[in-house]
């Protein structure tokens, strides 16, 4: 097998010996664990390869997650490039990596894996982490990207965010990628508003994630954890537990693992009722913005800042105040496609319509068709 590019490496192309060494901590670790690796290269390859041949009903197209994710992918035009996907080894970002891989074939997407080392600790956890990602890599034969570790541990969350986005950047620019593919769940994307509401927000604070905001893309940010632990143990995948995952220190793990635990445990329904709160929220912030809908149509620009969700609610706004009727959620994906088109200037027919797209508009033709 070809081996893996590597920029920044801590280590080479690990050996067999390396990996029969390295992957035994699980087995006296119980802080955390491996999930089913074999002691022996080849078959601890074979065996992680998204591609493996499995049971036909494991398929991954035979799962409502990939249906969804290429349908979201297409719909954004997101065919055809070159992305970097951040891959930690967790089961989010794993789950993310599966999905990926599968859905590069029919949209003709080229993939890179980066993974970001966060300093030497006394645990084995981060350069056996290291190890484990570099193999996904070597086995997908994909180009890995990942950095040297540094013995500063002690960065807080906030300096990790940065050093992250630091190396992943530097990365793209280096692997020529459109985008850089992100983990982020529903779940995170609850926590991150709740923490920005305790410290304080605005408008912004409150919408925090989107699926698209160039060039960062969050395939996974309309699916909740469980649902993408469920994809995970339906394709078989296996991932890394990181042991700080568990610790209540940050206000992050405390607010998962206590608060809001604790909260539905007080009132059943909480978790999905203040998430979808909060985005209705982040959805009337940007009601309040009249500029969107104007006299010349749709404005693609600031439409195109918005997420995926409240695209699809503005274009049936603008159906709604051009008084056309029988629309369907089917028209609406049909124009947020041309939205998201790489040919900014077109014409279209739908709903008895002509909708012209300019770079800076869109808007429904007085004349009928």
């Amino acid at each position: 097998m070809t081996k893996t590019p590597i920029t920044n490496a801590v280590n080479p192309p690990p050996t067999e010996l390396q990996i029969k060494t390295e992957i035994m901590f699980a087995n006296i670790s119980n802080h955390w664990k491996l999930h089913k690796l074999q002691k022996k290269k080849k078959t601890f390859l074979n065996k992680l390869k998204p591609s493996l041949k499995r049971n036909k009903n494991m398929k991954a197209s035979h799962h409502p997650l990939f249906h969804k994710i290429l349908q979201q992918l297409k719909i954004h035009n997101i065919q055809n490039k070159k992305l970097l996907i951040a891959v930690s080894g967790g089961i989010d970002s794993i789950s993310l990596l599966d999905l990926m891989t599968e859905v590069s074939r029919p949209l003709k997407l080229k993939l890179n894996m980066a993974h970001i080392h966060h300093g030497k600790t006394k645990s084995p956890y981060r350069n056996q982490t290291q190890i484990f990602v570099h193999c996904l890599a070597e086995g997908l034969n994909l180009p890995f990207f990942s950095n040297k570790p540094t013995e500063n541990n002690k960065n807080s969350e906030r300096e990790l965010r940065k050093i992250r986005y630091k190396y992943l950047h530097q990365w793209m620019k280096k692997s020529q990628s459109d985008y850089l593919v992100l983990a982020h769940t529903s779940d995170d994307l609850l926590e991150t508003r709740l923490i920005r509401l305790i410290r304080g927000t605005g408008k912004d604070g409150v919408q925090a994630m989107r699926f698209l905001n160039q060039p960062l893309l969050r395939p996974l940010l309309f699916f909740t954890k469980s649902e993408i632990k469920k994809y995970a143990l339906f394709r078989k995948l296996q991932w890394v537990e990181d042991p700080t995952n568990i610790q209540t220190k940050t206000l992050r793990n405390w607010m998962r693992h206590k608060w809001l635990k604790e909260l539905e445990q007080k009132q059943k329904g909480s978790f999905k009722n203040l998430a979808l709160s909060l985005e209705r929220l982040s959805d009337i912030n940007e009601e309040e913005d009249s500029s969107i809908i104007t006299s010349k149509g749709l404005d693609r620009k600031k439409m195109l800042e918005l997420s995926y969700y409240n695209q699809k609610k503005w274009v049936a706004r603008y159906m709604r105040k051009s008084q056309l009727k029988n629309y369907g959620s089917s028209h609406i994906q049909e124009i947020l496609k041309y939205l998201h088109h790489k040919n900014k200037n077109q014409k279209i027919h739908l709903l008895g319509k002509i909708w012209i797209f300019t770079p800076s508009f869109l808007k429904i033709s007085s004349r009928k068709n």
